[in-house]
């Protein structure tokens, strides 16, 4: 089974409607003859700007939490780091216990150890940001196909109405 390009709650159809019924969701825009095409691509706008900005919500709510999380990372890292700094220097580092050669083999550790924390946080970073621009480019793909076909729709529905207004039914009386 294949991913959807966007979650379920951000796909724009009618909900009362099956979820297979995709063409189908857009009846519920044209089902009444009597309403004007402007008062009809206003609600789909407005279905439209209501699923953007929620998307854009809860992609926001991803990067924040992503965010502190990173940082809390980073944080917590550094302050090892430190720990480890101090208690070595406290240790001996200035005395002559410790050679100099001791000293910088555990400096060039402690780089290294902090040089590969970095370099894994960046490599996460990277990650995300990838993962977060294939959502955003999936939903912005999807919300065209859907704003294609509703407009193949609207135009259809719009030639209809013309054509009922210059051939009128006539009524059975």
């Amino acid at each position: 089974m294949h991913k959807p390009l966007v979650e379920e709650k951000y796909s724009i159809k009618d909900e009362q409607k099956n979820e297979n019924e995709d063409l189908a969701s857009f009846q519920i825009f044209f089902s009444d003859t009597q309403k004007k095409a402007p008062e009809i691509r206003e609600r789909f706008q407005k279905m439209v700007t209501k699923k953007r900005d929620q998307f854009n919500k809860d992609m926001t709510k991803q990067r924040e939490a992503f965010v502190k999380n990173e940082r809390k990372t980073r944080e917590e890292f550094l302050k090892n780091i430190e720990k480890e700094r101090k208690s070595f220097v406290a240790s001996g580092a200035s005395s002559s216990s410790q050679s100099r050669e001791e000293r910088n083999e555990f400096f060039g550790q402690l780089d290294l150890k902090r040089k590969d924390f970095f370099a894994s946080q960046k490599e996460k970073r990277d990650e995300f940001e990838a993962a977060f621009r294939d959502d955003r480019k999936n939903f912005e793909d999807y919300m065209r196909e859907r704003m294609n076909t509703f407009n193949e729709e609207h135009r259809a529905f719009i030639k209809k109405q013309e054509d009922e207004k210059k051939h009128p039914k006539k009524k059975n009386n």
